[in-house]
């Protein structure tokens, strides 16, 4: 059996649901031990010459306030355990400290880069009492107090002895404390790393930029058609959060901020947070998802800032985590919207928010050492393949546009067309001649009358050529004028054999031009004009209750409808065509042979008011 696209659609939105919920669960809960505990890491068994990191994770001594090496403490009593990665113990506004972790059972005379990412506005690095080359920018005196802003420590070392000792000094303006635990990696392998590292973030961030400034170029060239300033505003910020956080656009931007990369941070997790509570209220494709999830993202956001609060208070960078993962409330929402009733375009923005949701959340366990730290780029992947949802989600709409503003064209032409088939169709060359020949006649006998007959000819031929022109309705009584002329000209040749009725109650309203005109002529030629004593014809209008009824009557031979419909012929079917189009009435026919007709055009009367 077929699946049903819709099906499918709800197939594909609930298996990146799957996947974006139960991966980042898998992956932390195979996140190995932390390596230091209670101030030490036992480095036996590691092989640094293989070429893989080994994460300093876990445990270290704290020494509150205290520069030991660079201010020369002799103190060595630690005042607390801190975890690694993390932010200061005690208040929000400890400006300094210094981290302690002992190395045992080192590889002796191994060469290594010791390598942190990510580190607040001033540090230091210590081997053995000893800095690490390129670990800072400090003053050329070594036992200097002050510790300048720096953004990244990598300098290659040799463990000389088995036992080592590993001191981090940090001094920040918001956010002392290590983000990120120091790498000891195999030199040569840690470098062809980072190389890889710096070109995937590069490329994913320059095709972020480049399909974020191609929305903005659509959005100034057609603003009118979708595109939305909400929606680039969301991308930007999140630009702005890959461009302060991953590779080597970190220390970049970081040089120009005075507050130095904890400020950074929190102005692009702060940045994060605003752009999804954009996204989760953006109205992008229907009302639908916001209806359902505007006030989880009002209360998902309010979580996400408390958190974040409590994180920062207790020193922790697992804040990060917490209030990514408080999204998955709403996005869980979203998606159960969407699988009950997906959209054309729907579900594949919904894609796009979970993957998006999800390459956060991956970026956010690096930052919280639960993965390595080149997780980082899952966040500027998610970021590319969100924007290339929505760009898909506004090429479909843009077609959407262009294939309904071809129908209408369509349409149009079809209109027209029907106008003048309708027009033609009225000057036959038969009713020409014998309006010109009766004329002919009346200049011989009755000059008069003839000078009125050419003048409601030319009247008929002008509301003939108007059709062709007016692709709007008309005022009612012009088409009434138009049709006592076509009478008059008939009645030169029928003589008493045609009569006439005119009730008319309602006028003020408008009409196509060419749509009661030739109902009346049905009326005289196929019905009464067929009897030879002739008959009568019964021009009527009136308004009902939501409605204008004009009813054209005769007392003719009558004909079969369905007979006259299969016949091929133009004038009932663009009739009905053309009032249905521009006034959305009907026209109802009743007929039967020797029973006379009924011709009723039905127009709403909302549609065409006083």
């Amino acid at each position: 059996m077929a699946i049903s696209p819709d099906r499918r659609k709800k197939a594909v939105l609930l298996f990146l649901w799957a996947v974006c919920t139960l991966l980042p669960l898998l992956l932390a809960l195979s996140a190995p031990p932390p390596l230091a505990r209670d101030g030490r890491a036992d480095l036996s068994g590691l092989d640094l010459s293989a070429g893989r990191p080994v994460y300093l994770m876990g445990t270290w001594e704290f020494f509150d306030d205290r520069q030991i090496i660079t201010e020369l403490w002799q103190d060595p009593v630690p005042d607390a355990l801190v975890q690694i990665p993390s932010y200061q113990t005690g208040g929000p506004f400890l400006k300094r400290g210094s981290y302690r972790l002992y190395l045992d059972n080192c590889p002796p005379e191994t060469q290594v880069i010791l390598a942190l990412r990510g580190m607040p506005a001033g540090y230091r690095v210590y081997l053995n009492g000893q800095p690490v080359e390129r670990s800072g920018l400090v003053s050329g005196d070594a036992s200097a107090a002050r510790v300048s802003a720096g953004f990244r420590a990598e300098g290659s070392v040799t463990l000389r002895s088995s036992r080592c000792e590993l001191v981090v000094e940090t001094a920040g303006r918001a956010l002392p404390g290590l983000s990120f635990a120091p790498i000891l990696m195999e030199r040569d392998a840690f470098l062809a790393a980072y190389d890889r590292y710096c070109a995937v973030s590069i490329l994913l961030f320059g095709m972020g930029v480049l399909i974020a400034a191609a929305y903005a170029l659509d959005l100034f060239l057609t603003p009118r058609s979708g595109y939305s300033p909400a929606m680039l505003l969301a991308m930007v910020l999140f630009l702005f959060k890959g461009l302060s956080g991953h590779g080597v656009c970190a220390p970049l931007l970081g040089q120009v901020m005075t507050g130095g990369y904890d400020v950074m941070l929190l102005l692009a997790q702060g940045a994060e947070l605003a752009a999804w509570l954009i996204l989760l209220r953006l109205d992008y494709v229907g009302k639908r998802a916001r209806r359902r999830c505007s006030k989880w993202a009002a209360w998902s956001g309010a979580l996400s800032v408390l958190l974040a609060c409590l994180g920062l208070w207790r020193g922790s960078v697992h804040w990060w985590l917490a209030a990514g993962g408080v999204l998955w409330l709403p996005l869980t929402w979203r998606t159960a919207g969407f699988l009950r009733g997906p959209g054309t375009e729907g579900w594949i923005l919904e894609g796009g928010y979970l993957l998006l949701w999800m390459g956060c959340l991956l970026s956010q366990m690096g930052y919280a050492g639960l993965l390595p730290q080149s997780a980082q780029t899952c966040f500027l992947l998610g970021l590319v393949l969100f924007a290339l949802s929505v760009n898909v989600v506004d090429r479909r709409r843009m077609d959407g546009i262009q294939s309904e503003a071809l129908r209408t064209a369509q349409m149009e032409a079809q209109l027209q067309r029907a106008r003048t088939d309708i027009a033609l169709h009225q000057i036959k060359p038969h009713f020409l001649h014998n309006a010109l020949m009766s004329i002919k006649v009346l200049c011989r006998t009755r000059p008069q009358e003839a000078e009125q007959a050419i003048y409601d000819f030319t009247i008929f031929l002008r509301g003939n050529m108007k059709a062709l022109e007016s692709p709007r309705p008309i005022p009612f009584p012009e088409e009434v004028e138009a049709i006592a002329c076509y009478l008059r000209i008939e009645q030169i040749r029928f003589r008493d054999r045609l009569h006439v009725v005119w009730d008319l109650e309602e006028e003020d309203f408008s009409v196509p031009p060419l749509t009661i005109q030739p109902l009346v002529e049905n009326a005289v030629r196929h019905g009464v004009c067929q009897k030879p004593e002739g008959g009568t014809v019964t021009i009527s209008s009136r308004r009902t209750q939501g409605a204008i009824l004009v009813e054209i009557t005769d007392d003719g031979v009558g004909f079969d409808l369905s007979a006259v419909e299969q016949s091929g012929g133009i004038g009932i079917r663009n009739l009905r065509l053309r009032l249905k189009e521009q006034l959305g009435a009907v026209l109802d026919i009743q007929s039967a042979p020797g029973k006379g007709t009924v011709q009723t055009v039905t127009i709403p009367w909302k549609e065409h008011p006083t």
